[in-house]
């Protein structure tokens, strides 16, 4: 069984919702004067302000994204989605779990076997490039702001955490 696919097993057990999706419409109401009694004197309907953003699991006030084999681009769409959620006020924190691995990890894997277990030419390490996700990848994106004002917790599973099973 896959890493992801026991992540989604936990998740589930702790009543977490799968791809969970926001959408919203933005109602915009424009008034003359000062006040609370000050008269509208315009409204905008912005249908489709927030649209389709996901998060993989979301459970009250929390979402979190399991991004363990991915390009790192993705963790731009995973802090966008944090802050979309969190600027419509649907969660308190984002989470993304993902691996602290070095490509000194990756390099230490040797060759990559094919479907009949034999040792090929290719190295494990050539499988995953400069766009590979990993913490330092996350945290300079967060450090750029790109999770607005959403707070993200960032769990990053060392080598020594890894077992073959």
């Amino acid at each position: 069984m896959s890493a992801t696919t026991r992540f989604a097993q936990y998740a589930a057990a702790e009543n977490f919702h799968e791809e969970v999706r926001i959408k919203a419409d933005l109602l915009v109401q424009l008034t003359a004067g000062k006040g609370d009694s000050a008269p509208e004197v315009d409204r905008i309907i912005r249908e489709d302000f927030i649209h389709n953003h996901m998060v993989d699991f979301w459970r009250s006030r929390v979402a979190f994204d399991y991004e363990w084999n991915s390009k790192d681009q993705t963790y731009d769409r995973d802090l966008y989605a944090f802050r979309s959620f969190f600027e419509a006020g649907v969660i308190d924190v984002g989470v993304i779990v993902t691996r602290e691995l070095s490509n000194g990890f990756f390099k230490s894997l040797g060759n990559c076997l094919d479907k009949f277990g034999n040792e090929t030419d290719k190295t494990v390490s050539a499988k995953f490039g400069a766009s590979t996700t990993g913490t330092h990848k996350l945290i300079s994106r967060i450090a750029a702001g790109r999770s607005g004002g959403c707070p993200v917790l960032v769990l990053g599973i060392l080598p020594g955490n890894i077992t073959p099973d």
